[in-house]
């Protein structure tokens, strides 16, 4: 029960959100799904009794007695009581047709709208979320969740929300036309054969839930596992697809996909069964129900007490199998509940869930900041169990210089950006900008003043102008080609993709070489104009060409902003940087410019020495040094 409370509660605030469809959806589903269908064997029927020619019906206990017949013959007023109902039915029949296409239409508007919604709204909160909510989902698991769980948890929505309304307005209805008919048969024990039917439809009802719920929920809840293993070995592979052909691990991927797949149909196939057995115990109880009504027909006619006409027959024949369809549905709420769940729940949980960093109550938006930035005594771990990434950390760094933040692999270069920009909160010490503590900033202000080019920039296709927008969704077309003509990446943009190329398809960056990439990143970052710039690994993925060229660009695109570098290219960074601070278990151990740390011994030279960007060459004296010790 907490399941169906959860999906009709998140369902209703779906419908509030395009009430107009749904209502729409409800009204032709009525229709061609309910009024028309029922009122289909009731005017059969009509028109079977009216062109039946009536017959004696002798009477077991009396033979010699015959019922009263008016005989009817041709061109006799039969004609005229024929032909009024037939055409109805006719009409009827042929208006489900296009009701029938007017119903889908409509049901699919509606699941489009709250499909929309609530695919959005998952998005939403997904763009929104801190670290370690990605380190909880992965890249893979997302997007199916986001592409096609999200569907089958607003299906679930509709099916126990909106459907079950529609399917008791069946009930009632179809429960009134039998009755109708049940009093042609025996007009004494009317109510009491309905109300036993209703009966037996709950007891029904009860039953296939209950053996059903499980193995249902089980068998959905595997499938959807696999889907999500499937989507990561997919995921992996196109991201890493070079270095899988590299180490000829396609025969690996391949065999893993395969299994996958093979896995994935066998538990669909179980799936498939479970369902159908459930499906074939929702509509057993119809059969009885049916059986039940013709043995009573039969019966009555047989004991002679009654006559019975033939349009009983077609009349009860259309309508039970109506009147038992709300239970088949009202059957298969729990069992949708139990197959949907695994949707929904995850649904339900990515929307429910918040980001634990947000604004803090006295924050504020800062127009203007002084372009100082200072550490102080910042404690800081990843998890309790977890080694300290950072313990009573202080520094503070040049005003409107390049820093470089050196350490070993792993030793929290970019934890501080992350701790600069609030993706982290401290356990202790505080991050200051222009003399201000970062947690007395709004989010939004923080980060329009601090921006951060990330190592894997973030590029989708569209315009060239749509991916600079990313930045500044205001920006013009002259501010975007000023900042683009100051770093030298319009001719690069021009050269690569054609003149005039903000207009110009931008396929996620293909065709841009690695640096090309890095430039575009940068100028966007610089179109936010921020106070603060900082730069994680901005030389991934290029060549030592392409480094050595960025430097006068970047140095110039940098004047008058503060900004902090992290790079593994420590070579690189001694040309690049102004100013050095090193880092080592968590504390400062260095600090100044790169000519006097590289003149004393110490972590920068220590690293600087080992960087294979200055390498010795393996046949010079000194390289055959290094290998004797």
């Amino acid at each position: 029960m907490n399941r169906i409370r959860v999906i009709v509660g998140f369902g209703f605030k779906l419908i509030r959100l395009c009430p107009a469809t749904i209502a729409a959806y409800a009204l032709l589903s009525f229709i061609s799904q309910t009024a028309i269908p029922l009122t289909l064997p009731v005017l059969l029927a009509k028109v079977t009794d009216s062109s039946q020619i009536a017959r004696p019906l002798v009477s077991p206990a009396a033979p010699d007695k015959q019922s009263h017949v008016v005989q009817r013959t041709p061109g006799s007023d039969a004609h005229d009581s024929i032909l009024p109902p037939y055409l109805e039915w006719l009409a009827l029949t042929f208006a489900l047709l296009p009701l029938g296409i007017l119903f889908r239409l409509a049901q699919t508007r509606a699941d489009g709208r709250m499909e929309r919604e609530i695919r959005q709204r998952v998005f939403d909160k997904v763009l929104h979320q801190s670290p370690t909510f990605f380190q909880r989902y992965t890249a893979g698991k997302l997007s199916s969740v986001l592409n096609q769980t999200t569907v089958e948890a607003e299906q679930a929505f509709r099916n126990l929300t909106v459907d079950p309304v529609l399917e008791f307005a069946s009930l009632s209805t179809a429960t009134v036309l039998i009755v109708w008919q049940l009093k042609r048969v025996n007009g004494e024990f009317v109510w009491p054969m309905v109300l036993a039917m209703v009966l037996f439809g709950i007891v029904s009802v009860s039953i296939v839930q209950w053996k059903g719920d499980k193995p249902v929920f089980h068998a959905q809840m595997e499938v959807q596992q696999q889907r999500f293993l499937l989507s990561n070995l997919v995921d992996a592979a196109v991201k890493s697809a070079e270095e899988i052909q590299a180490m000829d691990g396609e025969p690996l991927f391949s065999r893993r996909h395969d299994e996958g797949l093979a896995n994935l149909v066998r538990l669909k196939l179980r799936q498939v069964r479970t369902m159908e057995l459930v499906n074939s115990a929702i509509g057993l109880p119809t059969q009885v129900i049916l059986g039940a009504l013709y043995g009573l027909i039969v019966y009555r006619t047989m004991s002679g007490n009654t006559s019975v006409q033939p349009g009983v027959f077609i009349a009860l024949a259309g309508l039970a199998p109506q009147l038992m369809q709300p239970f088949r549905t009202f059957s298969a709420l729990g069992i949708i509940a139990s197959s949907s769940w695994p949707a929904v729940q995850l649904t339900t949980q990515l929307l429910q869930e918040d980001n634990p960093i947000c604004d803090m109550p006295d924050a504020r938006d800062v127009k203007q900041l002084a372009p100082t930035l200072e550490v102080r005594n910042i404690t800081f771990g990843y998890g309790p169990h977890l080694p300290k990434v950072f313990v009573n950390l202080s520094f503070a760094v040049p005003s409107q210089k390049i820093t470089s933040l050196v350490a070993r692999m792993g030793q929290g270069k970019t934890t501080f950006f992350r701790l600069a920009l609030r993706f982290y909160e401290p356990e202790s010490g505080e991050v200051v900008l222009g003399g201000l503590p970062v947690r007395s900033f709004t989010l939004e202000s923080l980060r329009r003043h601090a921006v951060m080019m990330s190592q894997f920039p973030a590029f989708f296709h569209d315009t060239v102008r749509e991916n600079f927008r990313i930045a500044n969704p205001a920006a013009s077309d002259g501010e975007i080609r000023t900042w683009c003509e100051q770093t030298g990446l319009w001719s690069v943009l021009e050269q690569a993709i054609g003149p005039d190329p903000l207009g110009r398809p931008f396929a996620a960056g293909m065709g841009l070489s690695g640096g090309q990439k890095r430039l575009f990143a940068l100028t966007r970052c610089l179109l936010r104009d921020p106070t603060f710039l900082f730069l994680d690994e901005p030389t991934t993925n290029m060549s030592n060409d392409e480094k050595r060229l960025l430097i006068p660009v970047m140095r110039a695109a940098c004047t008058g902003r503060t900004v902090i570098v992290v790079d593994h290219d420590i070579s690189w960074l001694t040309l690049f940087s102004d100013h050095f601070i090193v880092l080592n278990d968590g504390r400062v151990v260095q600090e100044g410019t790169a000519t006097r740390l590289l003149a004393q011994p110490g972590l920068l030279r220590e690293l600087y020495s080992v960087d294979p960007q200055i390498m010795p060459d393996p046949d010079s004296a000194s390289w055959a040094a290094s290998k004797s010790l």
